[in-house]
């Protein structure tokens, strides 16, 4: 699946000067010590902000604070001293709701204060689940019943998995301040550099929010797209998100203890590590308790305490717009974009499969492809698949259609998976308005890349139909509901370029029917060019469709009737359609000197119905429908005063170009 390497990366990649810095902002800690009396809870935040130790203290300390100046990891630490009496229970149970950490105090040369741990424990979950940090106090006493070896060493451990909130243990002296500020260190890091949600340290795994991440990182900096970081590109991540660049000689030495330990994570000459070896580095440092490490990295790509990218708003602010204004990808967009689908592709055909299609999104926050979630309609949007070795794939011009789509209609969700997949918009912007639609309509020539296209027909016009055979028949779906709203995209050459066709229906406001489906709106003409008001469909339409069927004699009045009402502004095309052509499921057995007798009346009286529109076409063959129907509307929308006026004769089709002039 990777693609051939490239040195020079695409442009919207992020590089140098695109790389966002996201410092830790300066938060505030909150630490409560708790514990039996007397176990020296006073005492340690005496030892801790004095560097004094006095035989007398007070009973309780009031709230103490140590500035982000002197801190290491620029955050203010608030300690909280809580009363180990009855009376003030009800206070302590308030500090821990507050509290981010809790150092649970016991005295090594009083048992009984570590017997009752499990009770502090246990009225901990009750109230909220924190990290905790047991603390042997009064190390400097010949303790009776040390914690590092014995049975009481099994007991701390038993407690260590019984209580999962519980997340290291340290023995202390308050008097002579050993590792004092360690067990506050301890709790500060578990606050600032929880373990929970990258690992899982029973399973000894990585959580999969963690794993996705790591691969999005793993994409961000392999920016050649080669599917293997390189010792430039690896160098290139330690010194943005560490400070420091390694030696080659340390890099030599990486490979060869990755090459040892995951033999798959390497490349077999050793130029980089593929993603597995890349996973395998994290693991190793998050396995060996330095889950900072790995919270530095994601911090600076943005990433917040639940593992949720948090994307900068500027990022996904749009410039102001109008209403009938649509955005389109540009050429930086693009170009990316297909050097993703190029990266994807493995065997190099210009088609990627579903599971290749899933890999590109794996990265992003809903795991799925853009065009699948961005629209407020909930019916799938319906494109061509190509059969590859009997499996569906994407082309790239589908690929590109779809994401056309999506900068049309959700540019902000646009923006935001662009985000994920690694383009910089701050370099190259992704999307661009084209120009209203209200003022291009009189000009001789609308550049824009995709065409909106609203179909209409009554019930018995084949809409349906027309749709699968645009996307290619087989593969749509069948609209078996009555709220089932078909929706297709596709590729259409225009002249010497691609340009992009978006086929929908017009919804029902009522009753989320097609609207020429509901009733009350079949009844009634006037309800559904009010309805198409509702809809704005004027600033959202850039040509319309009208189907017939030439069979249908009530299709045909639907048709003539509607096109009166229809907004003059918005170029029409209308078709003449048999969906009973176009199904390969229906078999007829008739005479053919007689189908011959029977087609030439109809034809005849077809041909006068459709010179009465300026832009007409029969599309009685399966082909006819992307190969000349989907060119006429693309035509009409963007050269709307080149009128195209389609006619068979016999079975060739010629177009005649009638240009008019303002």
């Amino acid at each position: 699946m990777a693609a051939t390497a490239s040195s020079k990366p695409a442009r919207g990649d992020e590089g140098d000067s695109a790389r966002e810095k996201l410092p830790l902002k300066p938060q505030v800690v909150r630490i409560e010590v708790l514990g039996d009396e007397k176990v020296g809870k006073t005492s340690l935040i005496c030892s801790l902000v004095s560097r004094h130790f006095s035989e007398k203290v007070p009973s309780v300390l009031l709230n103490v604070q140590i500035p982000a100046e002197e801190s290491d990891e620029n955050v203010i630490i608030s300690i909280t001293d809580t009363s180990s009496r009855v009376s003030d229970l009800m206070r302590v149970t308030n500090a821990a709701k507050r509290s981010d950490a809790i150092l649970l105090v016991y005295d090594l040369t009083r048992p009984e204060t570590f017997q009752r741990l499990r009770r502090w424990l246990d009225f901990i979950a009750k109230n909220k689940e924190i990290p905790v940090v047991l603390v042997a106090n009064k190390v400097d006493i010949n303790a009776v019943t040390p914690t590092t070896d014995g049975p009481y060493a099994s007991q701390v451990r038993h407690l260590v998995n019984t209580y999962p909130f519980v997340v290291s243990e340290v023995e202390c002296s308050a008097k002579n301040f050993t590792q004092v500020a360690q067990a506050f260190f301890l709790a500060q890091k578990a606050v600032l550099y929880p373990v929970a949600p990258l690992y899982n340290e029973k399973k000894r795994q990585l959580q999969p929010k963690c794993l996705k991440a790591i691969k999005r990182t793993f994409r961000l900096y392999n920016r050649d797209r080669s599917g293997i970081l390189s010792r430039e590109e690896l160098n290139k991540y330690q010194y943005d998100c560490f400070g420091v660049r390694l030696l080659s000689t340390e890099i030599d030495t990486l490979m060869e203890y990755l090459s040892s330990e995951v033999p798959s994570g390497v490349a077999p000459d050793r130029s980089g590590l593929f993603v597995d070896g890349f996973i395998y580095l994290w693991w190793l440092f998050i396995d060996r308790n330095r889950p900072e490490s790995g919270w530095q990295v994601l911090r600076s790509l943005g990433y917040n305490n639940d593992l949720h990218l948090e994307i900068p708003p500027e990022r996904l602010q749009l410039p102001p717009y109008g209403d009938d204004q649509s955005a389109q990808l540009t050429p930086q967009a693009v170009e990316f974009l297909t050097n993703l689908f190029r990266q994807f592709d493995a065997n190099k055909d210009n088609n990627i499969a579903e599971n290749e299609v899933e890999a590109i999104f794996s990265i992003c926050e809903d795991e799925s492809a853009p065009w699948t979630t961005c629209s407020a309609i909930s019916s799938p949007l319906l494109y061509e698949r190509t059969m590859v070795d009997g499996k569906p794939t994407l082309s790239l011009a589908v690929w590109l259609a779809c994401w056309s789509f999506v900068a049309q209609e959700n540019p902000q969700k646009l923006l935001e998976t662009l985000f994920y997949l690694g383009y910089n918009d701050k370099l190259f912007p992704a999307i661009e308005f084209v120009k209203s639609r209200s003022l291009t309509r009189k000009a001789m020539r609308i550049d824009r890349n995709l065409v909106s296209c609203y179909i209409f027909g009554s019930p018995g016009s084949g809409k349906e139909h027309f749709l699968r055979a645009f996307v290619g028949g087989k593969e749509a779906p069948v609209a078996d509901d009555d709220q089932f709203i078909l929706r297709g995209i596709g590729a259409v050459p225009d002249r010497d370029t691609t340009k992009y066709l978006f086929v929908s229906g017009v919804v029902c406001g009522q009753c989320g029917r097609y609207l020429v489906d509901c009733d009350e709106c079949v009844a009634c003409i006037e309800q559904i060019t009010e309805a198409l008001s509702d809809e704005e469909i004027e600033m959202k339409a850039d040509v319309l469709l009208l189907m017939l069927n030439p069979e249908d004699e009530p299709s045909k009045v639907f048709v003539e009737e509607l096109d009166k009402k229809l907004p003059a502004s918005i170029p029409r095309v209308v078709i003449s359609y048999k969906p009973e052509k176009h199904n390969e499921d229906v078999e007829i057995d008739v005479d053919e000197s007689t189908a011959l007798v029977n087609e030439e009346p109809v034809d005849f009286a077809i041909d006068a119905t459709l010179k009465q529109y300026l832009t007409s076409l029969k599309c009685y063959e399966a082909h006819c429908v992307k190969d000349e129907v989907a060119r006429a509307l693309v035509a009409t929308a963007l050269r709307p005063y080149v009128v195209v006026c389609l006619v068979y004769t016999g079975w060739c089709l010629s177009l005649i170009h009638v240009f008019l002039f303002t």
